[in-house]
């Protein structure tokens, strides 16, 4: 044996051992104290089990007696009777004869209670399995058996019961209950009828006979009024009226234990549950301290037999024991798989056997453990980077053998649809968005791992309940699934799918995204495809907001390559900027934006983008070479603002705070030629709605000759101020076609025509269409739009 360190494990066994001596000292020591308790503890959960038991018993015999009222109300005499009679039939009599002959098949029958009786107040008969009298003869006769006054009787067979009551009753012969049920309040047509069934105190031991054997306790039937008992007094506890008492009165009080008159201590417990009657076992505490003794010598016996047995093991066990650890401890110092150096060496002379193995074997596994994670993280990397090549055509699709193999991917089946899903917010489900407003870049993206990967497992349970095989891949910040299924006709299956995905995502994380489908495909070749039909789909949600889970085949053939920009409108917005005349050079911008949107619905997000640049050349043209010019335009940024928008909202929203600060500079830069025209367009906005406005009354107001009024607008602007004062009436006639029913006629009137064969000549020259059929087109667009 090798020589024993102060932290050999053989001197925590020595001492574990000493304690287990100490344990069983003190545990005998404290069993014995606490034996009374737990004999105690064993019993009341026995007499808890007779309670529940007799409680059963109980509801069983309620049962019986609703079984019994069902019987008697279905009763063909007891239904003759029932009815108020008029005058007194010779029938009558055969027919309480016919109900007390059943009665008496009924009690023979349940055999568990000693009578039935029921009630008609009308006549104040009673019918019972004994004889059929009026009420009062019938006391007469049974007043020894019923156990009851005469006012009690009385009052008994008047009184109304919802439910089956309990009642106690008891004399000098006579203990038992008596339980009351109304089968038929007093209504017209027909009289009350009261139904009362008796158990004797002999009924309730025949019912509760199995618990006779308890010869220590005794146990008392309490009514609903809890004055009268029925006792079973297996112990001989209550035969002192007293003694009776005194119980009585602690069991009202809810007390748990009671001393009667021999100074016995009484242990009293109540059955739980709601019935007709309660059930009280009376315990003497003597019956709970007989074992005690035995406990005691047991214990005894048992703390002599721990301390030499735990010797003798010390003994053993030190010296056979040991050894295998002495042999793995040697074995660890003399392998070549472990490099000590001096101070290790140290270490392990000074050390826990157990914990020099533990650290070992801690180092095995943690370079094991290193080394699967590398693994893992190199195969998921080769897999995701295969699988975004092979969807965006850059690889070929290898054999399904070889994909198992060497990725990992396993495709089902040849059909499938590829889905995209975009996270737009996450913070409410995984943080709050001040906390994530304060991470880091990295661990931002870590947190929308997090919101992917809700998604794959949400999706992969729904997987496993159709049968079909999903591969999933991250792209840039999207979430790929590649769905395959079974040759059938699954295209309505994979909607309501995804629609089940999504609502349970929904429900449980209240993630934010955006999701797209591809058309179906039935050749895995046709990944490439699939994935650009998603991408396309995902790019028109974005764009359009449109609702989730839009597959590609509902908008495929409303997408556009190319886009309207005529030349006479961009002319006209480079002068409304020179002009400074931002709302003028706003309605342009919008004309041309809403013409190619409600052309084409599902213009592309890049042939979009073009449109915007395309714009913003235009503006950038009003621009001339001079350093001040230059230097504003390097301060607004266009460029790059424009290019860091991801939707359409967010470039109108730029393009526009472009526009207006273009505006402004030119505003400003305007001379007095200009700020003239400006002051003339305002005018014209203003009165557009005479109809007397023409180049003369315009002149007049800015005091001008007809001739340099038209001269100046037209060096300045380009524009004839009649072509003006036109395209400002055609727009709002456009509002006014738009907002409301009005006729032709009406609206040429209300925008400044003279005529509606005048307003028709100029609506055509700046829409190219009549003013009716430019109506019809809009409305149809609002009332049908393409989705």
């Amino acid at each position: 044996m090798r020589r024993l360190s102060r932290k050999s494990v053989i001197w925590k066994w020595i001492v574990s051992y000493i304690c287990i001596i100490l344990v069983s000292s003190i545990s005998s020591v404290v069993t014995y104290q606490r034996s009374q308790n737990i004999i105690r503890e064993r019993q009341e959960k026995i007499n808890e089990l007779v309670l529940e038991q007799g409680s059963e018993k109980i509801r069983e015999c309620t049962l019986m007696l609703e079984n019994l009222r069902e019987e008697i109300l279905i009763n063909a005499s007891y239904n003759s009777l029932n009815k108020s009679p008029v005058s007194y039939h010779k029938s009558t009599a055969y027919k309480q004869y016919l109900l007390y002959t059943d009665l008496n098949t009924y009690l023979k029958l349940n055999n568990s209670y000693s009578h039935i009786m029921l009630y008609f107040s009308n006549v104040d008969k009673v019918i019972s399995d004994e004889s059929v009298n009026f009420s009062k003869e019938y006391w007469n006769i049974f007043k020894n058996t019923l156990g009851l006054s005469f006012g009690q009787w009385t009052d008994l067979l008047n009184g109304t019961y919802d439910n089956f009551s309990a009642i106690n009753v008891k004399n000098d012969d006579v203990e038992g209950t008596i339980f009351a049920k109304t089968l038929q309040p007093k209504q017209l047509g027909k009289q009350q009828v009261n139904l009362f069934v008796f158990f004797s105190k002999d009924d309730w031991k025949n019912l509760l006979g199995e618990y006779q054997f308890y010869e220590n306790i005794s146990m008392i039937l309490l009514d609903q009024k809890g004055d009268t008992p029925v006792k079973l007094d297996y112990a001989s506890m209550l035969s002192n009226n007293d003694d009776e008492k005194t119980i009585l009165e602690a069991i009202k009080n809810g007390k748990d234990s009671i001393t009667i008159g021999n100074n016995e201590v009484m242990q009293i417990s109540r059955s739980q549950g709601i019935s007709p009657c309660s059930i009280y076992m009376l315990t003497p505490n003597t019956f709970y301290l007989e074992p005690t003794q035995n406990f005691k010598n047991i214990f005894s016996i048992i703390f002599v037999i721990s301390i030499l047995f735990s010797i003798v093991l010390i003994t053993i066990f030190v010296k056979n024991n040991y050894r295998p650890v002495g042999d793995l401890v040697k074995t660890i110092r003399n392998t070549n798989v472990f490099q000590f150096d001096s101070k290790d060496q140290i270490y392990q002379e000074n050390e826990n056997e157990f914990n020099i193995v533990k650290s070992r074997m801690t180092q095995v596994n943690n370079s094991y453990y290193k080394a699967k994670i590398e693994l893992k993280k190199q195969n998921e990397l080769l897999r995701g980077i295969y699988l975004s090549k092979l969807l965006n055509g850059k690889t070929k699709l290898l054999p399904k053998e070889q994909l198992k193999e060497l990725y990992d991917i396993d495709f089902k089946y040849n059909d499938f649809v590829v889905a995209l899903f975009y996270i737009l917010d996450f913070t409410n489900s995984l943080m709050d968005t001040e906390d994530y407003e304060n991470k880091t870049g990295l661990e931002k993206f870590g947190v929308l791992e997090k919101a992917q990967l809700i998604i794959v497992n949400e999706y992969k349970k729904l997987i496993t309940e159709y049968g079909w095989s999903m591969e999933t891949i991250k792209i840039d910040n999207m979430l790929a699934l590649i769905i395959c299924f079974p040759q059938e006709k699954n295209e309505g299956r994979v909607t309501s799918f995804m629609q089940a995905g999504s609502k349970s995502i929904k429900s449980s994380y209240n993630l934010e995204y955006l999701a797209s489908l591809s058309n179906v495909h039935y050749n895995l070749d046709q990944l490439p495809t699939a994935y650009q039909e998603a991408m396309q789909t995902l790019e028109a949600i974005r764009l359009y907001g449109l609702d989730n889970h839009v597959d590609y085949s509902e908008v495929s053939e409303l997408f556009t390559s190319s886009y309207n920009y005529p030349y006479s409108m961009e002319q006209e917005l480079v002068k409304s900027i020179q002009l400074g005349n931002f709302t003028n050079a706003k309605w342009i911008y919008s004309e041309i934006i809403q013409n190619n949107i409600n052309s084409k619905k599902y213009i592309s997000r890049d042939i979009i983008r073009c449109l915007m640049f395309d714009l913003l050349g235009t503006v950038l043209k009003t621009f001339d070479a001079k350093k001040e010019s230059q230097k504003f335009i390097k301060q607004l940024r266009p460029a790059k603002r424009l290019s860091e928008c991801s939707d359409l909202h967010s470039m109108n929203e730029v393009f526009e705070q472009l526009l207006y600060d273009c505006c402004e500079y030119f505003k400003d830069g305007t001379n007095k030629d200009e700020e003239q025209c400006y002051e003339i367009e305002e005018y014209i906005c203003e009165n557009y709605q005479d109809q007397n406005l023409s180049v003369t009354s315009v002149a007049e107001h800015f005091c001008m000759s007809p001739v340099m009024l038209s001269k100046l607008y037209r060096e300045i602007t380009g524009t004839k101020i009649l072509d003006a004062i036109s395209r400002i009436r055609v727009q709002e006639a456009k509002n006014l076609l738009l907002a409301s029913n009005d006729n032709l006629t009406s609206i040429a009137n209300q925008v400044g025509f003279g005529s509606t064969k005048t307003f028709t000549r100029s609506f055509k020259q700046f829409e190219g269409c009549t003013p009716g059929q430019w109506r019809d087109n809009q409305r149809m667009l609002i009332s049908h739009p393409i989705i």
